[in-house]
C-alpha cells in the first residue's frame, strides 16, 4: 500500500463497531518508548537520529503487525501529506520532516509508531468504540516483542525512561474520543470537565494537546504514569468513561423530554444546510456534522453513523485537496466539502 491509498479506505476506528461507538468515537492506547544509551530525540544529532532510524527499521518491518502496512519516510513528504495524516491521527501536529524520522502503518491503521518525535518510539492502538482494555492487550503484545528485539530504557525505580518527566513509570496514555453534546447543551460539560481534571484526568481537544473540542469532540486520558500499573490505569479509565457516559445520557433524556421540539428543530435543519450548502467551511462541517451525529444516536433522524464518522474525517482540509488531487485555496475547499457532504448525504452510505 502508499501514502494516497489511505484516501478512499475507512480506517478501523471511523467503522462505528466498537461498545458504547454511538458516544465514544475511539479508544487509544500510546506508549512512549526509549532505546537504551541513546540520547532522546530532541538532543540527538542528526547522524544520531539516522542511528536509531536504521536500527529500527529492520524490526519493524519484519512485525507481523505492519505486513501490509505502509512506511512513511517523513522527509519525503510535502505539507499536505502531514497535514493529511494529522487529520487521520497516525502522527502529532508536531511531528517534523526530517531526516531520521519515520512513520509506520498497520493494516486498517489500527497499529502506528512514529520513529524520533518526542521519544524514540511512539506506539499507538486506535479503535472504534470503549475499547480500551482490548487496545492495551494488543500493544502490549507489540510493546514485549520490540523490547525483546530492539532493549528499551528502563529504571528500576522510575520505570522506562522518557523525553518528558510526566511520561515516565509505564510511558502510557489511555485516552478515550467521546461526543458530549448533551452535555454541552445543558451545559452541564462546564460541571463535568473540572471535576474530572480535579481527579487528574487530562481533557483535551480533537487532536490532542493544545487543540480545541471541536464538534463537542473531546478526548479524556490518564494524567501522570508514575507509580501506577499499565492495568490500574485502564480500568481507572474505564470505570470514569462508564461514568462519563452515564452522566451524557442522562443529559440527554433531559433533552428529549424538556426540549425535545428545540432538538427536532436544530437537527433537521442541521441537515438541510448540509444537502443544500453551496460552501461550506471545515468550522461549519464540523458543528453541523456534530448535530446530525446526536439526531441519530436520539432515533430524531435515520442515517448511518458510519457516514457521519468518514464525513468528519473527509472533510477536514488536507482529506479535501486530497480528494481532489490538488492545493486549493479555502474558498475552493469550501466549494468542494460543500460538494462532497452534498453528494454522499444524497446516497445515504459510505462508499
Amino acid at each position: 500500500m502508499e501514502l494516497d491509498d489511505l484516501v478512499t479506505k475507512t480506517s478501523n476506528w471511523l467503522k462505528n463497531k466498537g461498545p458504547k461507538s454511538k458516544l465514544v468515537l475511539s479508544s487509544r492506547i500510546r506508549l512512549a518508548r526509549n532505546l537504551e544509551n541513546l540520547s532522546f530525540p530532541h538532543w540527538a544529532k542528526k547522524k544520531d537520529l539516522l542511528k536509531i532510524a536504521q536500527r529500527i527499521r529492520p524490526v519493524l518491518k519484519k512485525d507481523s503487525h505492519f505486513k501490509n502496512g505502509i512506511l512513511v519516510e517523513m522527509e519525503n513528504l510535502n505539507s499536505l501529506d502531514r497535514d493529511f495524516l494529522v487529520e487521520r491521527h497516525l502522527i502529532s501536529p508536531e511531528y517534523e520532516r526530517k531526516e531520521g524520522r519515520f512513520l509506520i502503518i498497520g493494516e486498517g491503521e489500527v497499529i502506528s509508531i512514529m520513529v524520533n518525535e518526542e521519544d524514540h518510539l511512539r506506539i499507538q492502538v486506535l479503535e472504534s468504540g470503549l475499547q480500551l482494555r482490548d487496545c492495551w492487550l494488543l500493544i502490549n503484545q507489540l510493546d514485549e516483542a520490540l523490547n525483546e528485539a530492539i532493549g528499551f530504557a528502563f529504571d528500576a525505580d522510575w520505570g522506562y525512561l522518557t523525553a518528558c518527566p510526566t511520561n515516565l513509570g509505564t510511558g502510557m496514555r489511555a485516552s478515550v474520543m467521546v461526543h458530549l453534546p448533551g452535555l454541552a447543551i445543558t451545559r452541564e460539560i462546564h460541571k463535568v470537565l473540572p471535576a474530572l481534571t480535579k481527579l487528574g484526568i487530562v481533557v483535551r481537544g480533537f487532536y490532542g494537546e493544545g487543540s480545541e473540542a471541536k464538534g463537542n469532540a473531546f478526548q479524556i486520558s490518564n494524567g501522570a504514569t508514575l507509580g501506577k500499573g499499565e492495568e490500574e490505569i485502564v480500568a481507572h479509565m474505564e470505570s470514569l468513561m462508564t461514568q462519563l457516559i452515564g452522566y451524557e445520557e442522562t443529559a440527554r433524556k433531559n433533552l428529549l423530554s424538556r426540549e425535545k421540539n428545540s432538538v427536532e428543530n436544530k437537527v433537521w435543519r442541521a441537515y438541510g444546510i448540509l444537502q443544500n450548502s453551496r460552501f461550506l467551511t471545515s468550522q461549519e462541517s464540523i458543528s453541523l456534522l456534530s448535530t446530525l451525529r446526536l439526531g441519530i444516536e436520539l432515533s430524531i433522524i435515520n442515517l448511518e453513523m458510519d457516514l457521519i464518522n468518514e464525513l468528519d474525517v473527509l472533510t477536514l482540509p488536507a482529506h479535501i485537496q486530497k480528494i481532489i488531487g490538488k492545493s486549493l485555496s479555502p474558498q475552493e475547499r469550501d466549494r468542494a466539502r460543500a460538494k462532497l457532504v452534498r453528494d454522499r448525504l444524497k446516497r445515504g452510505k459510505n462508499v
